[in-house]
């Protein structure tokens, strides 16, 4: 049984409010560019793929996005691809949601920064 969209973005929303591992500007960011996306009819489901990955990365950044560089994002990246002698114990992701997981990264890159030229 899979669950309703809103539900799951209920869900990844409270995780990224809650989550003591991702640095208050960066939540701050998150929460920004899924309100604006969220109030411009951006679907649901869209917005949960959205939220997904960019607590997976708020969690993995020890740094404001802002700060970070193309060798943080790149070691983000790496922790996602499963380990050679850990396979049975690692996350597997397919190469669609590894390409899934950039894409949704490159595309609030672009809002972050764009967002700053504007300020």
């Amino acid at each position: 049984m899979t669950m309703d969209n809103a539900v799951v973005v209920k869900i990844y929303l409270d995780r990224i409010g809650s989550s003591a591992k991702i640095l208050d500007c960066n939540r701050q960011d998150i929460l920004k560019y899924f309100n604006q996306r969220h109030n411009n009819g951006i679907a649901l489901s869209s917005n949960r793929n959205l939220l997904y990955t960019l607590w997976r990365l708020g969690e993995s950044l020890q740094k404001p996005f802002r700060e970070a560089t193309a060798d943080d994002l790149m070691g983000f990246f790496c922790n996602l691809k499963p380990c050679e002698t850990n396979r049975n114990l690692v996350k597997v992701y397919s190469q669609r949601t590894m390409w899934i997981f950039k894409s949704t990264i490159k595309t609030f890159w672009r809002w972050l920064y764009s967002i700053n030229r504007r300020s």
